[in-house]
């Protein structure tokens, strides 16, 4: 089976930035593992603010309309460039309110993130994901390549049609029990998507970060 390539742009917000010409663009140099394949990471600092204001001391906010331009363009340099046909968000920029900001977690990185929890013979599965069947057909994927492995998997949330698909798979094609159980040990591993957005977050972070000394570059 050949292995796939993501590429995945990550654009984070530099505090108290005043924009200037334009973004450059870096890329991780650490490739995440995922089962099928790796994830490369592409990533951005984005001015918190437009320009610098002449009468003010604070400088001048973006408005919607001028910030979503930039962002188009700069989105497009990176599926031009560099093959990335997702642009994803840090935390700073949804917690702006912007509107271009709200978005799901890609499933590779979740897949990434879990990769990096290895090794674990025990999942734990919470209330977030008892959505529908959505969840449930992702959650099979994300479990596939570990369950040959896996002695428990264990569902905490309420009971629902998530939890019974899972527990009627895990039965039919591993003959495996799904547990219930809504305490978590401590050190456990739990399948949240919180966690694989601070995953995301460190790694580009870290990444960035190693290319401090090379310059007058912030770190951040």
């Amino acid at each position: 089976m050949s292995k796939r390539q993501y590429h995945i742009f990550y654009l984070m917000m530099q505090a108290d930035g005043i924009y200037e010409k334009s973004v450059e663009i870096h890329e991780v140099k650490r490739h995440l593992p995922i089962p099928s394949g790796s994830v490369s990471l592409y990533y951005a600092l984005w001015p918190e603010y437009r320009r610098k204001s002449l009468f003010r001391k604070k400088p001048k906010e973006w408005k919607v309309l001028e910030l979503q331009k930039e962002l188009e363009k700069l989105k497009g340099r990176a599926e031009c460039d560099y093959d990335c046909w997702e642009m994803l968000y840090s935390r700073q920029f949804q917690e702006k309110a912007w509107p271009m900001a709200a978005q799901d977690l890609p499933f590779c990185i979740l897949q990434a993130w879990l990769y990096a929890q290895r090794p674990f013979d025990t999942l734990y599965l919470p209330e977030e994901w008892n959505q529908g069947m959505q969840d449930a057909e992702q959650l099979m994927e994300l479990l596939i390549p570990y369950l040959p492995r896996l002695k428990q998997v264990v569902w905490t949330g309420e009971e629902g049609t998530v939890s019974e698909s899972l527990q009627n798979y895990l039965y039919e094609e591993y003959g495996m029990i799904l547990l219930f159980d809504r305490r978590i040990p401590d050190g456990a591993v739990v399948i949240r998507r919180a966690q694989a957005w601070k995953f995301l977050d460190a790694t580009v972070k870290n990444g960035y970060n190693t290319l401090v000394h090379y310059g007058n570059i912030r770190r951040i």
